[in-house]
């Protein structure tokens, strides 16, 4: 991953997780991604309430 100038922290963080995930789609296959990540989601959205 390149970090650009300017790059804020949180921007930075954003794009690594985006990274990861995008292994984690190619290397598992769609389906298990996909369900992996609406139990992530759907875990984080009930620690926010």
């Amino acid at each position: 991953m390149l970090i650009m100038a300017g790059e804020s922290e949180e921007s930075r963080l954003t794009s690594n997780f985006q990274e990861k995930l995008t292994n984690l789609k190619l290397g598992w296959g769609e389906e298990i991604y996909y369900a992996v990540v609406t139990t992530l989601k759907e875990l984080f959205c009930s620690n926010l309430l």
